[in-house]
């Protein structure tokens, strides 16, 4: 599988023309939309999704989308992007009257980093994207096969719209070294590797990686790389009936055991609980079960 870099691959240009010769003979597949209004000041869980892009808009009140090492203050002119594998979350202020939108979807066959973390639109465009979600809501509350192409259209629509908003935006901020880190252990975190592992990779020792890691995001790689391994399985809490021992496996954390140590000192609880209180329920994997 190709290493999806999760801040650059290329330049700002290349990205977007690798979006554009992809939709000349194929379309994105949504799997998820849904629109939350009036969310409380709690925080959504930092999770990832290992083989689906997500679209994110916050038309109102105030919040901060978080993209690890990144967080982005939300702005009714911003949508933000996730790629597969990228750690993400959002928190909303207390008392803001926040919403926010959310679009999941499909690329098969692009193995590319889509656009930007944060795309910035003129107001007018941005609240014509918007728009265009809540039709692709409407249409996944229907969920038959004619209304989830059109759905998938509409999408298409959209990344054209944030195609062209992407141009003047400046290129991101952390150094090749720590792209690089991030990109590897974005592709590797559900092995058993550890820093010295990414270290090597990068061709220098684990205390400099440590030291630029550091400056850089906020985060040490030891701490970066747990939080990823945690994101898969707040995924998998999120969506799937897999068992604990599976995704303990599948997460990089290796036993039960070692999953429910970290599970517990991030969230309090225990996966079990997580998911008895945080189970998604999706209108499109619904129908396709039907």
């Amino acid at each position: 599988m190709q290493v999806i870099d999760h801040v650059v691959v290329g330049t700002p240009n290349l990205m977007m023309q690798n979006l554009l010769d992809y939709l000349k003979t194929r379309h994105p597949c949504v799997k998820f939309m849904k629109l939350n209004h009036d969310i409380d000041h709690s925080n959504t869980d930092e999770h990832l999704h290992s083989n689906l892009y997500q679209m994110t808009y916050c038309p109102s009140g105030g919040g901060y989308f978080r993209l690890p090492p990144q967080s982005f203050t939300t702005d009714s002119s911003c949508f933000y992007i996730v790629n597969p594998n990228e750690l993400h979350g959002l928190t909303s202020i207390e008392g803001s009257n926040f919403q926010n939108a959310t679009c999941r979807f499909e690329m098969p066959g692009f193995d590319e980093r889509l656009l930007r973390s944060e795309v910035r639109l003129e107001p007018h465009m941005a609240a014509k994207a918007y728009g265009l979600m809540c039709q692709i809501q409407s249409y996944v509350i229907v969920a038959d096969e004619q209304s989830l192409i059109r759905a998938n259209m509409l999408l298409v629509e959209i990344l054209l719209i944030l195609e062209q908003g992407c141009r003047q935006q400046e290129q991101e901020q952390f150094s090749p070294l720590v792209r690089q880190a991030i990109g590897y252990i974005t592709e590797h975190y559900q092995t058993g590797m550890g820093i010295n592992a990414v270290a090597q990779v990068c061709g220098v020792s684990a205390s400099h990686l440590s030291r630029v890691f550091h400056k850089e995001t906020g985060d040490t790689p030891l701490a970066y790389l747990h939080r990823v391994r945690l994101g898969y399985v707040v995924e998998q809490l999120f969506r799937t009936n897999m068992k604990i021992a599976d995704i303990a496996a599948a997460s990089g954390f290796e036993s039960t055991k070692n999953l429910n140590m970290a599970f517990r000192k991030a969230y309090q609880m225990t996966p079990t609980e997580f998911r008895s209180k945080h189970f998604e329920q999706n209108p499109i994997d619904q129908a396709q079960v039907e």
